[in-house]
């Protein structure tokens, strides 16, 4: 999810999995104009191979985000960076970037609903 597309204040919140590390993860601007990452752990790893069920409370006001798999709990309300506000919002359904893999692997999605309120 991405607020504010190409803007200088542009945030974007996204699921980071691999096989050793799993997490919610934050990436925000810089006074600098870099960029800062930050991860919060997920309790659990989604199990590969099967369907899941991912839900993400966003709370853009109160600056937390939450999450559950299947409705177990798999992030706890956590606190965002303070520079979140509320913008346009982009919704991007996919994989950011694949890197050095050298087996074959698939991701498949169904039955995606954005609930904006």
């Amino acid at each position: 999810m991405i607020i504010g597309n190409g803007l200088p204040s542009e945030h974007e919140l996204t699921i980071y999995l691999d096989d050793m590390f799993t997490s919610l993860e934050e990436v925000v601007p810089e006074a600098d104009g870099g960029i800062a990452f930050f991860d919060h752990k997920l309790s659990t790893t989604p199990q590969l191979g099967t369907w899941t069920r991912v839900s993400f409370t966003l709370d853009l006001v109160g600056k937390t985000c939450s999450a559950t798999l299947d409705s177990a709990p798999l992030l706890t309300p956590c606190t965002l960076d303070p520079s979140w506000t509320t913008g346009t919002i982009t919704i991007s359904l996919g994989l950011s970037y694949v890197e050095a893999e050298t087996q074959t692997w698939q991701t498949r999605y169904d039955n995606v609903v954005f609930d904006f309120q």
